[in-house]
């Protein structure tokens, strides 16, 4: 990746954007503490699979209990 643009957000947040030089690959990940957030179709492209497939990994995270929903 060649270029990385940081935005600032809120207190100990960033939304960095990553580009290759012939602008075909883009990540855009934010970065809160020690935590990485990425959209879930963000998600999807990452492992090459369906949003469909993520939201089923998501769904049995919050089944199992490894994750509690926060409402």
């Amino acid at each position: 990746m060649n270029e990385e643009i940081i935005y600032p957000m809120k207190e100990g947040s960033q939304l960095i954007f990553f580009q290759s030089e012939d602008g075909k690959v883009r990540v855009e990940v934010r970065f809160e503490g020690d935590t990485v957030w990425l959209s879930q179709k963000l998600l999807a492209e990452l492992f090459q699979v369906t949003v469909p497939t993520i939201n089923e990994h998501i769904k049995t995270i919050y089944k199992e209990g490894e994750l509690i929903p926060v409402i």
